[in-house]
């Protein structure tokens, strides 16, 4: 009885899922952190850039989840969609249609006497 294993081959699925899933993180945090020193506003840009390629390589992992490098990303970005739906909620200002609060000060002006 001569049993012999060979080394599972990784897909390329599971190879471009993973990739995917570290390059648009590293690429967005890139992008956000360029712009930001520079002086420009590009979180959106980012936010979104981010979002496709983890989205991406979400979907690609499921397809290769029968292959460790596709669970692997599918987790991964899976952990970082939840993530970031979590955090980006908590540290946007507020809505650009809403006023800010106000409060009213009595001054002698404001303030009818009898």
């Amino acid at each position: 009885m001569n049993i012999t294993t060979e080394p599972t081959k990784a897909s390329p699925i599971g190879k471009l899922a993973l990739a995917i899933c570290l390059c648009g993180t590293v690429l967005a945090v890139g992008i956000a952190l360029s712009k930001r020193f520079l002086g420009g506003d590009a979180l959106t840009g980012a936010f979104i850039l981010f979002v496709v390629f983890q989205v991406t390589a979400l979907i690609l992992g499921i397809i290769a989840r029968r292959e460790p490098l596709g669970r692997a990303s599918a987790i991964a970005a899976g952990i970082l969609l939840i993530a970031v739906a979590l955090v980006v909620p908590t540290t946007r200002g507020p809505s650009r249609g809403s006023a800010p609060p106000s409060e009213s000060v009595a001054t002698p002006d404001t303030v009818k006497t009898k």
